[in-house]
């Protein structure tokens, strides 16, 4: 492959892009062996230093893996096709089925903060603390999307210990209190860019596209349930608008 060094797209970018491309369409099977870095640095003309930050970058994202003395291997988990979701939808979960794929959640924080004038606004002005939530979604093991959700605490400081292991907080919060989401009072998307936290826990660069997805939660008697905040990684996310 040539690439284009006048290209304001660094050649480790390039040579990274092309990669991910060969295993979303197939080229490269999950399991199988890519070319070893020589051959990468001759098949793309550029040095071995930056054929391998190129892979480097491509396992922090999930999508390779290196084994001291055989080679790097394209994971088995990686995603194929964008997770695709209406905007309109509650559950990634529930995209992740539609699409044939593994859904799976993890907690990576929780704690209860000052209530800020914005959940003020949705909870009430008697709301003086919130629950906060962090968790990352994954589609066949890969991250696609990182959510920050915001609950009055005085109601769901049980969240703060709970084990939610195997077990989603909406379905901890309707088992405990029987309210369960009905709806967006408010959805609004906009595109953002990755820093370096989001870019850590997504197993992305620090200054890639992100969908950014900012809602407020009914529950089914149409009062508010909770607000959150979404970053989908952009090239592994498709929204019906």
């Amino acid at each position: 492959m040539k690439l284009n060094e006048n290209s304001m797209t660094p050649l480790y970018r390039q040579v990274l892009e092309d990669i991910k491309a060969g295993i979303v369409s197939g080229q490269y099977e999950p399991g199988h062996k890519i070319p070893s870095e020589a051959e990468l640095s001759e098949m793309y003309n550029v040095s071995r230093v930056t054929v391998r930050r190129a892979i480097d970058q491509l396992s922090r994202g999930g999508f390779l893996t290196s084994r001291q003395g055989k080679g790097t291997f394209v994971n088995q988990g990686v995603l194929r096709d964008k997770l695709h979701q209406p905007i309109d939808q509650l559950s990634v979960a529930e995209a992740c089925i539609n699409a044939g794929m593994s859904a799976g959640v993890r907690i990576i924080g929780r704690r209860a903060i000052p209530a800020s004038a914005k959940h003020q606004s949705v909870f009430g002005s008697q709301c003086e603390d919130v629950v906060e939530l962090v968790c990352v979604h994954t589609a066949n093991d890969v991250p696609v999307l990182e959510e920050e959700t915001y609950l009055p605490l005085n109601e769901f400081s049980f969240l703060l210990d709970s084990s939610l292991e195997n077990l989603t907080s909406s379905d901890a919060v309707s088992q405990r209190t029987g309210r369960s989401a009905g709806g967006y009072a408010e959805n609004t998307m906009e595109i953002a860019a990755a820093g370096a936290k989001l870019a850590k826990d997504l197993g992305i660069n620090a200054g890639d596209p992100l969908f950014l997805q900012r809602v407020v939660v009914n529950d089914q008697q149409g009062m508010p349930l909770c607000m959150s905040e979404r970053y989908a990684v952009g090239s592994r996310c498709l929204f019906d608008l």
